[in-house]
Order: structure tokens, then sequence, then C-alpha cells
């Protein structure tokens, strides 16, 4: 199924920066080239083997990057040991899946970089906007199988699109870009977002014939909702009690009120 909005998919933005744990023993080390303008960074990894296991961590701390911080808000998602085998199964060669766990989200914010002085003042933007927002704690499903291709660099992905839950990140993606844009003048999130996990990717380079391959990711999450797409509708729901806010290496929390709490 074609996306309704073509997405620079915070995926590759947000996870493509963090700093986590990894097994060394599982995983290549990558060579990271970086770049960036006022809004966003855009990364590049290689990998000696073909079958990258996550997106690569910026080293911060050194030039151009010693005051920027990475700032995004999302839901962390942890989906069971069998589906992450299944998934793992299931992704096409040539496709990288994302091992670490950790790194699965469903993105609330763009992500931002910020100056350090800036970040205490994205954390309150974010716990206004919750206030704000007037949800309680919800539950997400997924609905399908689906191929997102980024609009500002070359991945394309293939993620978990999802059905329950919709109406309230909605309400939440829209309070906190109307905050977080009168703070920091940042681009808003998609006005009609289309909610999904990312769980492998695909570097097209300019050689590549980049429409073909959009097309096959096409195909092959049509293939997997053939072929699993009740498993992915069966799975348990993520239960959404808080979300993360990430400002650099450091991750906080911020509660989601239970139903009826003030």
């Amino acid at each position: 199924m074609k996306p309704l909005v073509a997405y620079s998919d915070s995926d590759e933005e947000a996870h493509g920066l963090i700093d986590q744990q990894t097994d060394s023993s599982n995983l290549e080390q990558f060579e990271l080239k970086a770049h960036t303008d006022k809004s966003t960074f855009q990364t590049f990894a290689e990998s000696n083997d073909g079958e990258s296991s996550r997106l690569p961590a910026l080293r911060w701390g050194k030039t151009p990057y010693e005051n920027s911080w990475l700032c995004h808000v999302y839901i962390p998602v942890k989906l069971t040991r069998n589906f992450h085998h299944l998934l793992r199964q299931n992704t096409p060669e040539g496709w990288n899946y994302i091992m670490d766990q950790a790194a699965l989200h469903l993105s609330l914010t763009r992500p931002i970089v910020l100056q350090r002085h800036e970040t205490q003042a994205f954390l309150h933007g974010v716990r206004d906007a919750v206030k704000k927002s007037g949800i309680s704690q919800f539950a997400v499903g997924f609905a399908q199988f689906s191929c997102f291709p980024s609009d500002t660099s070359s991945r394309i992905f293939l993620s978990l699109e999802t059905s329950s839950g919709w109406t309230s990140m909605q309400q939440l993606t829209q309070v906190l870009s109307k905050e977080l844009h009168a703070l920091f003048s940042i681009q808003k999130f998609y006005e009609q977002p289309r909610f999904h996990v990312s769980f492998a990717y695909r570097e097209v380079h300019s050689c590549d014939p980049r429409q073909e391959f959009i097309k096959h990711g096409h195909k092959i999450a049509q293939a997997l909702n053939r072929s699993h797409g009740a498993t992915l509708q069966s799975q348990p729901a993520i239960y959404a009690n808080a979300i993360a806010v990430q400002t650099g290496r450091a991750i906080e929390y911020v509660n989601i009120p239970h139903t009826g709490s003030t």
C-alpha cells in the first residue's frame, strides 16, 4: 500500500543519532559520515556485513556537534520475542533489520537539534503539552505492514502501521507541535500522520533506481500482510502510560494520566 504522505521518517533521524548500548559480539562497528543544517541531521552508515542490525549512533561532543543536542518525543515500543524473531526471519535480503529493541518507537514529533541551554525548555514544553492535550493512558494496536520512503534521505523503511490509539496520538502530536513550534519555530508534525514502528530499512544509493526499490518495498509489505497480517493484528497492544523525551543522550519519561485523573 502506497503511503498517503511522503515521510521524513524519524526512525532514521532520531535513532540514527541516539547513542545506545549494542552487543559487540553480534554487531559490526559502523563508520559514520554526517552533516547538519538548522533543523535536522542526516546520517549515513557503512557496515562490512550486509546485515546491519541497527542505525548508527552519532558520536556527540565532537566538532561541530559539541553544543548540539538531538531532541525527540516518542512512545517506546516493545514487541514479543516470538514476533521479534518472525520479523527478523522475514526481513528480505538487502534490507537491514533493526535488532535493538530499544530503538523501536512511535514518533510524536520530528527530531530537532537544539543548543544545550534550550533542552530544559524543550522538556518543560513537552510536559505542558501532555497536560494541555487532555489525553489519558491508551492502547495502541497494529493494523498492517507498510512501506515508507523517506523524503529527506535515501532510506526506505518497512514498518508496522498502527490501528487503535490513532486519535490519542493525533491529539498529542497536534498539541506538541503547537507548543514546540511556539518555543523553537520548529517544523510541525504531519497533519494526517500514519503512525508506525519501523523494523527494517534499505539504503538506496544515487546510482540505484529509487522508485523501483520503493515499488519493491510496497510489494514486500503486501506479501507480509498476506502471510503474517493476522499474526501482526493479534499482537498484544502497546500500552502507552508515558512518553519518552530524548535530549542528547538523556531520555526522560513524562507520565500520561490515568482516565479521570487530574
